[in-house]
């Protein structure tokens, strides 16, 4: 349903985008991507519309709902990883994940006072094992950060983590998206010879607001499936 708050999954309930979805679809399989947009403009519903298409694996990890400006721990990373939203046509291979996931997580909770460094490494560990899983299957896994500017808040380097990834994992494929543009530019800093990121190639899909037409278009048919028509007037 067009109205319908959440993101959406299918091809049928998102709107519009196709040039944006196709390029998405279209880079994923290929290289990380960073989806950037103003809130509320479409970004989850596209990263998980092209997914679901590609019948790509992936891992969705929401960071909307941390605090921000207060300091994310280890332990909340793997409650995130834990709490992840996750698909696949194999349920072999969700499993795997799954299994994988709750395995590092449950470590977490008695090297978390440990110090950083051997934190850092069980989370290399976790990414590995995904690696691991997906080659085992056949699989190009898709890790997701939704609202990934957040993750400058973490009291580990992210960034130093995700570029390890980025050049030694070659089955799973980094999504970066965020609203806060600038932010999350700053944040991953491929132009920045000081971000672990610096040089990296990452693939680049905006989403822009509507023209009136389209917009106009766009409530006439969520109207429409409401079984309403609304004096144009008013739109």
């Amino acid at each position: 349903m067009l109205f319908s708050e959440k993101p959406k999954t299918r091809l049928e309930d998102f709107f519009d985008r196709r040039d944006e979805l196709k390029q998405f679809s279209s880079l994923v399989e290929r290289s990380p991507v960073v989806v950037k947009g103003i809130r509320r403009i479409g970004k989850s519903s596209l990263i998980k519309v092209g997914l679901s298409l590609l019948e790509q694996p992936y891992i969705y990890l929401d960071l909307r709902g941390v605090a921000i400006n207060k300091k994310i721990s280890i332990r909340t990373i793997f409650e995130l990883l834990s709490a992840s939203e996750t698909s696949s046509k194999s349920s072999r291979f969700v499993q795997t994940v799954k299994d994988a996931v709750r395995e590092m997580s449950i470590a977490s909770v008695f090297t978390i006072r440990l110090a950083q460094e051997r934190t850092r490494n069980l989370l290399l560990e976790l990414f590995r094992k995904l690696d691991k899983a997906a080659k085992a299957h056949a699989h190009k896994l898709v890790i997701v950060f939704d609202e990934a500017q957040v993750l400058r808040f973490a009291t580990l380097d992210m960034r130093e983590l995700l570029a390890n990834v980025y050049d030694n994992m070659e089955n799973i494929t980094l999504v970066f998206a965020g609203s806060q543009i600038g932010v999350l530019k700053e944040f991953i800093g491929v132009e920045d010879p000081y971000s672990p990121f610096y040089g990296r190639y990452m693939a680049e899909v905006e989403l822009k607001p509507f023209s009136r037409e389209l917009s106009l278009e766009f409530l006439k048919q969520g109207f429409n499936e409401l079984s309403l028509k609304p004096d144009e007037r008013f739109l």
